[in-house]
């Protein structure tokens, strides 16, 4: 959909060694138990008490009339496979201090998003704003805030992993400087564009700068509070759609058909 969003996908794979262990359980009542070592190496055991568990020859347990659990008993209930949308979620970021027009646009816009199916992610920067696009919808609105009851509001995704604050701290000068509060907002901004655990990157970032900044060269004290995430998104190739831009609309008419 956008030319400038890559992804690079790496998997660890452990090699698993697989060992061949028979064990049968079966006493008359002694306590003890023998051991028996077959010709090709496996080894069997047999250890006794009659009413417990039996295994046999695939390897599984045989449970009882008295509980327990194996092969043959009730499994854990699977979850109910159903249709629903696919993920898809758009960052749409408001500062409090963003002009009131501005609020308004994208308000309207996230409203279309959402009835587009998108799924909408705010932060609580703003705690009114964020309050209307919440009364949007209840499943297709995420809710970020740095750390618990921020602005009096609450979610469930307020915790700042340790890889959060790592990228925020290798994408803002002066890290160690800043009290943790500003640390913490930095962070869940990381979370923001990631996901909640950082493996659910947005399609975009739709935001608003008065000086219309969207790649980290265009970033500078104009940008003003939406410089950070401008230029961490602009550093991790998330396409980057500032408002203030007069080709805004279009871009987003384009890719989004709103």
């Amino acid at each position: 959909m956008f030319d400038e969003l890559n992804e690079d996908n790496n998997f660890d794979v452990g090699a698993v060694n697989n060992t061949t262990e028979q064990r049968s359980y079966g006493n008359s009542g002694n306590s003890g138990g023998g051991y028996s070592n077959s010709n090709n190496g496996n080894q069997r055991q047999s250890y006794g008490n009659s009413g417990n568990y039996q295994g046999g020859q695939n390897g599984g347990y045989r449970q009882n009339n008295n509980g327990g659990g194996g092969a043959g008993g009730n499994r854990f209930p699977q979850r109910e496979d159903k249709v629903d949308d696919p993920y898809l979620p758009i960052c749409v970021f408001v500062d409090q201090g963003f002009p009131e027009d501005v609020k308004t646009r994208l308000f309207n816009l996230a409203s279309k998003l959402i009835g587009k199916r998108y799924t909408v992610r705010v932060m609580g920067l703003d705690k009114e704003f964020a309050e209307r696009v919440m009364k949007l919808s209840d499943s297709k609105v995420e809710l970020y805030l740095p750390w618990r009851n921020f602005n009096e509001m609450d979610s469930k995704r307020t915790f700042n992993t340790l890889t959060a604050k790592h990228v925020a701290s290798v994408n803002f000068a002066g890290w160690e400087k800043v009290p943790d509060g500003v640390k913490g907002i930095l962070a869940s901004q990381v979370r923001y564009l990631f996901g909640d655990r950082n493996n659910s990157p947005a399609m975009c970032l739709i935001t608003w700068s008065p000086d219309g900044a969207s790649k980290f060269g265009e970033v500078n004290k104009e940008t003003g509070k939406t410089g950070f995430i401008i230029k961490m998104g602009s550093n991790y190739n998330f396409p980057v759609i500032n408002m203030q831009k007069q080709s805004s609309d279009a871009v987003i008419e384009k890719h989004f058909g709103l």
